[in-house]
This record gives C-alpha cells, structure tokens and sequence, in this order.
C-alpha cells in the first residue's frame, strides 16, 4: 500500500513492508495564509503538482493501492487535484483518511489506529488475483508448472516442485477430518522445501475461480512430466 500523508506544512509517502513502513519521498511547504487567496491557490497547485509527482514515481515503481491520509481538508483538495489532473493514479486511490498528525507520524498514526484497513484489504485482493490469474494463465497455455487439485498438488510437493501453494479459505473450512490432516501434511511438506502458502478468499472473484479448480493450485519452480 502507498500511504502519503498531506497537510499545510508538507508532505511524506511511504510504503508498506513486511516489517513496517518504508519512508520514499519527505517533503515540507510554507503556503501563503488564507487572506492571500490569489498566492494560496497558486502555491497550493504548484505544491500539489509536485507532491503529484512524487506519488506518480513511487505508485510506477510499486502500483499498489493508494491511501491519502491528513490533517483538516488539503487531503480531500489533493484527492480532487488528482482526479482532474492524473486520473489514471486517482483510479488507484482506495481510500481518503482524516488523522490528528501530519507527515510520518501521520503514517505511523493511521497505522496502528487501523484506518487503512481498507487500503491493505485491496493489495490483499490485488494480490490473490495476481497469482490465481498466473495459474489460470499456465493452464490455458497447457504448461507442466502448474498443478491443481489435491492429488496433483500432493504429486508435486513430493517432488519438491512448489513455489506457491493456494488454497481456499472455503477449503480448509469443509474439508473432511481425513482431508485436513492431508492438507496439513501437505503445507507442512511444501514450507519444509521452501515453498510459500497463501490462503485465497473465496468472498472475492479469485477465490471462486480457484474452487473451481478443486479449491487447490500451486505454481511450480520447474516442469513436471
């Protein structure tokens, strides 16, 4: 997720990481006060504009969902300012927060009072997508990397083969007791190789197009006969 948060006094972006937020781009302003209106305005714009394209470099490097968070209305101004002038970005923006703190702190504010969590829903979603889309990419080109079903999916475990196991949430939840210590002997033999496990959502369109598929996929790191 892109959070930046924007205020009178400047602006900071930052990205989320496993381990906390990574701070990509810091930047303070001193805008004419409110009698000025004329000054303001152009200020604001040319401070916008240059905010604008800070978020458009990171958002390039990353594409995840966007937040703007801050103090008092520069953010919903900013939030407008986008979708007049890169409506390509403000397609990505998630969601426009308020918080009591500006700059980095506003950052760390809004995520530990859990405001985000709709942003960081979204690139979970964008996430799961991505993957089940690669599975159903490898499947339509008939390639030998990929597997779906139980027994498949166990085959190539056996054999070390994969990357990333996904399953449904659905899955886990209606399986048999003989199924889940199948499935748990499974994840357990697939993370002892190195391979990653992702539960997929099944309240979302992935998930359904995964159930279809048994409810179980997994990429593989090379091809099996």
């Amino acid at each position: 997720v892109i959070i930046i948060a924007i205020d009178d006094d400047g602006y900071a972006i930052a990205t989320t990481a496993q381990y906390g937020v990574e701070v990509k781009a810091e930047e303070s302003t001193r805008l004419p006060g409110k009698l000025e209106a004329d000054k303001r305005a152009n200020a604001t714009k040319e401070y916008f504009r240059k905010a604008l394209n800070s978020l458009r470099q990171i958002w390039t490097a990353t594409k995840g969902p966007i937040a703007i968070i801050g103090v008092g209305f520069v953010k919903n101004d900013f939030a407008k300012f986008i979708e007049n002038e890169a409506p390509d970005i403000a397609k990505k923006v998630v969601d426009v927060k308020s918080v009591n703190n500006g700059g980095v702190a506003g950052i760390y504010e809004a995520l530990r009072s859990g405001v985000l969590l709709k942003a960081m829903k979204q690139q979970r979603i964008t996430k799961e997508t991505e993957m089940v889309e690669e599975v159903l990419k490898r499947i339509g080109k008939s390639e030998k990397n990929v597997a779906y079903g139980l027994d498949e999916v166990e085959k190539a475990a056996e054999l070390g083969a994969v990357e990333k196991l996904l399953l449904t949430d659905q899955m886990l939840r209606e399986a048999s007791d003989e199924e889940r210590l199948m499935i748990e002997d499974l994840m357990k033999n697939v993370e002892g190789k190195g391979g990653n496990i992702t539960v997929i959502s099944t309240e979302h369109e992935a998930g359904i197009k995964l159930m279809a598929l048994g409810g179980i996929a997994a990429l593989l790191r090379f091809a099996l006969p």
